[in-house]
């Protein structure tokens, strides 16, 4: 039988895209690249295996011939401090070999904090968690599945960013800023592209500012003809670059804030190192950052993304329905609860959730309830509540006249709303409806 040998050549720590990364940054998600020198006469299966920071990764290969090739043993985000990884060849020693003692190594490495010209700042305008949320972090997960920082929900398969969302286009329409998280020049831009984007992905509108040591900022998305900067201008921290918009492959009004150096960086890793104020984790929060009512059924996606029609005045005659609906975030094992309240302040009628029947980090919820017959003059209140904590009240006033609001159809396609003034910023899109669903009652997930 011919001698078969699998010689492990270097360990290596390398980025996302295999560049090498002897001294990552804290934040980088880097990789444990192994070189082997494979001489195996017949068709051979073997593990490789992979350790970092105390994870250790295992898989199988099957190889035939004489050559050389590498392999990623293994992933892991870099943390403060020096430390080890290493990674080895049949670990089990079920391949019979000319020479064991050559098949597995390890490198040292320490992460180096480049410098950056100042802390970042918060790039989106207004308050997080009140008027936007972190719906995304990057992803840490160096295989085809996915988790954020803390090892839970809020990211996707290969994410590479930040995503602030709005609640809706209506945000869009006022014209929240994007401003430079900190003091750059930009190096590479992108405007004139659609921005209402919720199925349709195209050309995204960007600005893209370098800040030197490696470091860059990318902020995708922005509102079509909002970019206020050129290529090579020089932007002080805080200012205006753009407005939040949904351009390119987007689904909702929203900021896609990236890190880079070398390859995408997560910030809360090092929160204090990044940030000016770090924000805390969005899965430790709830909030709901819009809320309203109105008089038919917000099941459309498109009046989802466009905020449906506020209602805020029904009549006292009989046959009225009162929907309440809003957008938030909660905790794990959070449900959305409703309720309604008389003029007198006492309880008409509970909707709860269980937290089995919702997503497990919030989205959009709604209920109905029909009005008496005769209903109580006067002003009503709608009690928004996680987790049975009150976060929230929305009000609306019962009279003998009522009150006005109109939503634009064609035949069954969506027009647009006419209950409160837009901007005309804003283009009409025409968008297919989708049919009212039969429940009174439904959560959907955070749109991105």
């Amino acid at each position: 039988m011919l001698a078969a040998n699998l010689h492990v050549s270097s360990v290596s720590i390398v980025d996302a895209n295999g560049n090498p990364a002897p001294s990552p940054a804290v934040g980088l998600l880097a990789y444990v690249r192994l070189d082997l020198d494979v001489d195996l006469p017949t068709s051979t299966v073997f593990s490789i295996s992979g350790t970092m920071y105390g994870f250790t990764n295992t898989f199988q290969i099957t190889l035939q011939g004489t050559f050389s090739t590498f392999f990623y043993a293994t992933g892991a985000t870099i943390k403060h401090g020096a430390a080890t990884a290493s990674a080895q060849v049949d670990p089990e020693n079920a391949v019979p070999e000319s020479d064991e003692s050559d098949n597995s190594g390890s490198v040292n490495f320490t992460p180096t904090q480049l410098p950056l010209p100042s802390k970042f700042i918060q790039p989106l305008g207004g308050t997080a968690f009140r008027n936007y949320g972190y719906v995304n972090y990057v992803d840490q997960d160096p295989t085809s599945g996915f988790a954020d920082y803390r090892g839970g929900p809020y990211t996707y398969d290969t994410h590479d960013a930040i995503d602030m969302t709005e609640p809706s286009f209506t945000a869009m329409d006022s014209g929240v800023p994007v401003m430079a998280a900190a003091a750059g020049t930009v190096i590479d831009l992108a405007d004139g592209n659609y921005d209402r984007n919720q199925f349709i992905y195209n050309n995204a509108n960007y600005v893209a500012i370098d800040h030197g040591n490696g470091w860059q900022t990318y902020y995708y998305h922005l509102r079509e003809g909002s970019v206020g900067v050129k290529v090579g201008q020089t932007v002080s921290q805080g200012q205006v670059i753009g407005m939040v918009g949904s351009s390119g492959a987007s689904s909702a009004t929203h900021l896609h804030f990236a890190v880079y150096n070398g390859d995408a960086v997560e910030t809360y890793k090092d929160p204090f190192t990044y940030w000016r104020d770090p924000l805390p984790y969005q899965g430790d929060v709830d909030q709901i950052v819009d809320a309203g009512v109105t008089n038919a059924n917000p099941t459309s996606i498109l009046n989802v993304e466009e905020r449906p029609p506020e209602m805020r005045t029904f009549t006292q005659a009989s046959g009225q329905t009162v929907w309440g609906w809003m957008n938030y975030y909660a905790r794990a094992n959070l449900a959305p609860n409703f309720t309604l309240y008389r003029p007198n302040g006492t309880v008409f009628s509970t909707t709860n959730y269980t937290a089995a029947s919702v997503p497990n980090r919030g989205g959009y919820s709604y209920f109905s309830m029909a009005l008496p017959a005769s209903p109580d003059p006067g002003t009503w209140q709608v009690g928004y509540s996680i987790g049975g904590v009150e976060l929230r009240r929305e009000s609306f006033t019962v009279t003998a006249a009522g009150g006005p609001a109109a939503q634009v159809e064609q035949g069954t396609t969506y027009i647009l709303t006419a209950a409160r003034p837009r901007s005309t910023a804003a283009r009409i899109r025409r968008a297919t409806r989708r049919r009212s669903r039969s429940s009174r009652s439904r959560t959907s997930e955070p749109r991105r």
